[in-house]
């Protein structure tokens, strides 16, 4: 499985970086134009979740459907030279079982932290790295996991079309459960992912975008050492987002989700819908942010509080 992932991220870099390579232009000014322009810029968001998960866990998770809640984030890109540009992303989420349990103990929440740098043209695409960590605390708060993440990442601007794939590696380094401080039971080890984008703009304010990613890593015993099974995850989401023209601000409804499987056909499936709003500075459109702003994003990391606990 790990190979295939390999290979498909391999492929879809290849087809997009040597297509956008393939088209940048000799002069730079329209990039150096765009830079001093757009010299900071980015988008605060924030948004209400409603969740259905249907989890094989013993402590059946399912008998808490449906849970709410509550995210957000924050997405900075600072141009530092006239083709090169940095990104920051901080993004969070907590959820609330509606029923099933007393009081806030199965609370759970994600956090993504994330830095991206890369080399842009403003009117062809882009070719950069990116480097982050993904946390989540879930279960009576006494199970949390911390994972880093790396990988390149591409995108290629045709029009008012974007595609956008990036891959990579994880590890996790820090996670308990039961409150042992000890990665208790099980640790997710050498951590796979591949994710491909599509964003097309009806208008330069009126944007729809997909995804689909897939993460996989196999569980370690850190009790009872050894190899217990391997685990993955495919994921997916698709956006709608209107920015009002000469403002600010933007309205979005968003569709995510995961399914997951381990060894027995025994995992997770989430789906969860989210409507909110964004706050944008530095652009004047969407797709002036898009090209010239804050286009990057962490890879979608909400399966990784779930594949330890899937048997």
């Amino acid at each position: 499985m790990k190979h295939r992932l390999i290979a498909f991220f391999a492929a879809s870099t290849a087809v997009i970086g040597s297509a956008a390579a393939a088209d940048l232009p000799a002069d730079p000014s329209v990039a150096e134009a765009a830079a001093e322009v757009q010299k900071i810029s980015g988008y605060v968001e924030v948004y209400g979740t409603g969740l259905q998960n249907d989890s094989y866990y013993s402590y059946d998770d399912r008998a808490k459907n449906p849970w709410w809640g509550l995210g957000g984030a924050a997405r900075v890109n600072v141009w530092l030279a006239s083709n090169w540009s940095s990104q920051i992303d901080l993004s969070g989420d907590v959820l609330f079982p509606g029923k099933g349990t007393s009081g806030s103990s199965y609370n759970v929440s994600g956090e993504t932290l994330a830095v991206h740098l890369d080399w842009r043209d403003p009117s062809r695409g882009l070719v950069g790295v990116m480097v982050g960590l993904a946390g989540t605390n879930d279960f009576a708060g006494t199970g949390q996991d911390l994972a880093v993440f790396v990988g390149p990442e591409v995108q290629y601007y045709f029009d008012n079309f974007t595609l956008y794939a990036q891959g990579g590696w994880g590890q996790q380094i820090d996670g308990t459960y039961g409150g042992s401080g000890d990665y208790d039971y099980y640790k997710m080890d050498n951590i796979w992912f591949a994710q491909i984008t599509g964003r097309y703009f009806f208008t330069p304010n009126t944007k729809l975008e997909g995804s689909l990613g897939y993460i996989s890593t196999p569980i370690w015993g850190t009790v009872y050492y050894g190899h217990f099974y391997d685990s993955d995850a495919l994921t997916y989401s698709a956006e709608l987002e209107h920015r009002f023209n000469h403002s600010p601000l933007s309205l979005f409804g968003r569709v995510s989700g995961f399914s997951s499987s381990n060894y027995g056909g025994k995992g997770a499936s989430e789906v969860a819908g989210m409507l909110g709003i964004k706050v944008q500075f530095g652009t004047g459109t969407l797709l002036d942010q898009d090209r010239h702003g804050a286009t990057l994003k962490a890879p979608d990391c909400s399966p990784l509080g779930w594949l330890r606990w899937d048997d």
